[in-house]
C-alpha cells in the first residue's frame, strides 16, 4: 500500500468535485465519506458544493477526511457558524472556516396555499396575465392531476403547458426539457409569456429555468430553498426581457407552498391527509412541520442573510418536535442508521488490497499498511450490492411494431435508439399497473433481451401503437391513470 502511495503521489495531481451534496441520503452519505477518506489518504484535493449543506453533514465529511491524517484530528474552532455562504478548508494543519460575501443577495417572499383548487386558480389568474408559471409538485401523480385539472378548465391554451416527470422515454425527456429552457430559460423573452410548466423533482436543480411566478408543494426546507432558484432567477425588465445590469423590475418574488393548516400540535396524519402519495416520498413528516415552523416565523427566505437558520431550524440537534410526529421522526431516523449501517457493510476496504472479499470495518481503524490478511477464506464472497439504496426497478424499453418488425419507440435503430427509448420504474409500480399496459409476449421478449443482451428478469418492452392510452408524448407513462380527469 506503501507503495501504492508514493506511485499515485508521484503523479500529476487531479482535483475529485462533487456538486449538490446535500442530494446524497443517508447511503450514499455513508459511502462518500469512505470515497473522501481514501482520496484524503493518497493526498488527493477534494472539493465538496453545496448551497444547503447541514452542519451534521459538514461535521460527518470533515470527520472522514481527518480520519486517516497522520495528526491528531483538530477540532474546527468555527463549526457553530452561521455564516453564508461559508468556504471551509480542512487539511493536516486544521479546519479553518471562512466567511464568503455573497455578490447577489435574494429576498424571497413565502405565500401559503391550502388546496389544489387554490394552486390551480391562481395559475390560470397569472398565465392569463401574461405570467410564466411553474409548479412543483412532490409525485408524478400528483403532476399528472394537475396538468389534467389545467386542460380540463378549458381557459387555458394546451400547447401552453408542459409536464415534465421522470416517466418519459429518454428522447422526450430531452425534447420537453430543450423546450422548457428555450421557454424558461436565460434568454427567453416574448415566447414565456404565459407558460405553464408543471414538474416533479425533475426540475429543482441544474435546470436553468425562470419563472415569474413559482408555486412548490411542501416539502423539506432544503429542497424549498433549492426549487425557489428557478423563480426570478435572472434579472428581467417588466416584459420578461433579460437585463445584462440592473435590477429585476418584476416586483418581490414570491414562493407559493401548497400545504396542510398549520397546527401547533399536528396529529399523525397531518401531511399524509392532504399527500397521500407524497407522504411516502418524505416520510419525515417532523421535518415538514418544522420547514412550515420556520418559513412562517420568518416569512420570507433571504439569501444568504438566513439560509444557514433555515437549514439548522430543520436539520438541525435538539429540535422540538410535536408528539404527534414523532413516531415518524423516530422511524425516518431509524431508517438513516440501517441505511449507514448497510452501506458501512457494502463498502470496500481498500486497505485489504485486491481480495476476492471484503473486510467490513471501518476505514478509520483500518491499518493501512497491513496488507492482506493470510487467514481469508477465499470461498467468502458478499455477493452483489449497489451505490444507492432504493427500491428494485425495471427497464422499460418503448417499442413500436412497424411490418411485424421490432423497432425503437425514438426512430432509427442500433444501441443508441433503444436507449433513447427506455426508462425505468419501481417494481412496485410496474406490478400495479402492469396489466393496463401492451407488452411483447413471453418469446418474443426473450429473443429481445438475448439480441440486446439484457437481463429479463429487470427488462420489459412495451409497445406503443397508435391511439396508446398507457403512454403519450405529453404525459409519460401514466399506467392505469388514463382517465382524463373532467
Amino acid at each position: 500500500m506503501e507503495k501504492a502511495r508514493i506511485s499515485c503521489q508521484s503523479r500529476e495531481k487531479k482535483v475529485f468535485i462533487v456538486d449538490e451534496v446535500h442530494a446524497y441520503d443517508a447511503y450514499m452519505g455513508k459511502e462518500l465519506e469512505q470515497l473522501i477518506s481514501v482520496l484524503a489518504y493518497y493526498g488527493a484535493p477534494i472539493i465538496l458544493l453545496s448551497a444547503t449543506m447541514s452542519q451534521t453533514q459538514r461535521t460527518q465529511y470533515l470527520s472522514a477526511f481527518q480520519s486517516v491524517l497522520s495528526v491528531e484530528p483538530s477540532k474546527d474552532s468555527d463549526v457553530e457558524t452561521l455564516s453564508y455562504p461559508l468556504f471551509t478548508k480542512a487539511d493536516s494543519n486544521g479546519i479553518e472556516s471562512i466567511p464568503v460575501l455573497s455578490n447577489r443577495p435574494r429576498n424571497i417572499d413565502v405565500s401559503w396555499l391550502s388546496s389544489e383548487k387554490q394552486c390551480i386558480e391562481y395559475i390560470i389568474e397569472k398565465a392569463s396575465s401574461g405570467k410564466s408559471v411553474v409548479w412543483i409538485r412532490n409525485t408524478i401523480d400528483d403532476a399528472l392531476r394537475a396538468f389534467r385539472s389545467l386542460l380540463s378548465s378549458k381557459k387555458i391554451d394546451p400547447e401552453k403547458i408542459l409536464l415534465f416527470h421522470s416517466r418519459f422515454a429518454f428522447s422526450d425527456r430531452q425534447r420537453i426539457e430543450e423546450q422548457a429552457v428555450s421557454e424558461l430559460g436565460k434568454r427567453s423573452s416574448s415566447e414565456r409569456a404565459g407558460k405553464i410548466v408543471i414538474a416533479t423533482q425533475v426540475i429543482e436543480q441544474s435546470l436553468d429555468i425562470d419563472a415569474d411566478e413559482l408555486i412548490s408543494d411542501l416539502a423539506p426546507i432544503d429542497l424549498l430553498v433549492q426549487r425557489s432558484g428557478r423563480l426570478h432567477r435572472h434579472n428581467r425588465d417588466a416584459s420578461g426581457r433579460v437585463k445584462d445590469t440592473g435590477a429585476d423590475e418584476r416586483g418581490t418574488p414570491v414562493l407559493h407552498i401548497l400545504a396542510p393548516r398549520w397546527a401547533e400540535s399536528p396529529q399523525q396524519d397531518w401531511y399524509s391527509a392532504m399527500f397521500h402519495a407524497g407522504a411516502y416520498v418524505y416520510p419525515n413528516h417532523a421535518r415538514l412541520w418544522l420547514t412550515q415552523k420556520v418559513l412562517r416565523e420568518q416569512g420570507t427566505i433571504q439569501l444568504p442573510d438566513n439560509a444557514r437558520l433555515l437549514i439548522e431550524s430543520v436539520y438541525g440537534n435538539g429540535l422540538d418536535i410535536p408528539s404527534g410526529l414523532q413516531d415518524s421522526a423516530l422511524e425516518d431516523r431509524g431508517k438513516e442508521y440501517s441505511a449507514r449501517s448497510m452501506a458501512k457493510n457494502n463498502l470496500i476496504v481498500f486497505s485489504a488490497g485486491y481480495s476476492s472479499v471484503s473486510f467490513q470495518e471501518d476505514l478509520s481503524s483500518a491499518d493501512w499498511n497491513s496488507g492482506v490478511s493470510d487467514d481469508i477464506d477465499d470461498s467468502y464472497f458478499a455477493g452483489d450490492v449497489s451505490t444507492r439504496l432504493a427500491s428494485e426497478s425495471v427497464n422499460i424499453w418503448l417499442a413500436q411494431n412497424t411490418n411485424g418488425k421490432i423497432i425503437p419507440y425514438s426512430g432509427g435503430d442500433g444501441p443508441e435508439a433503444w436507449e433513447s427509448s427506455r426508462l425505468s420504474v419501481r417494481r412496485g409500480w410496474w406490478e400495479k399497473n402492469k396489466n393496463a399496459c401492451i407488452g411483447l409476449s413471453e418469446d418474443c421478449l426473450e429473443d429481445w433481451c438475448r439480441e440486446h443482451k439484457k437481463n429479463k428478469d429487470y427488462s420489459l418492452v412495451l409497445l406503443v401503437e397508435e391511439n396508446c392510452d398507457f403512454y403519450t408524448d405529453r404525459e409519460g407513462l401514466v399506467g392505469n391513470n388514463k382517465k382524463q380527469e373532467e
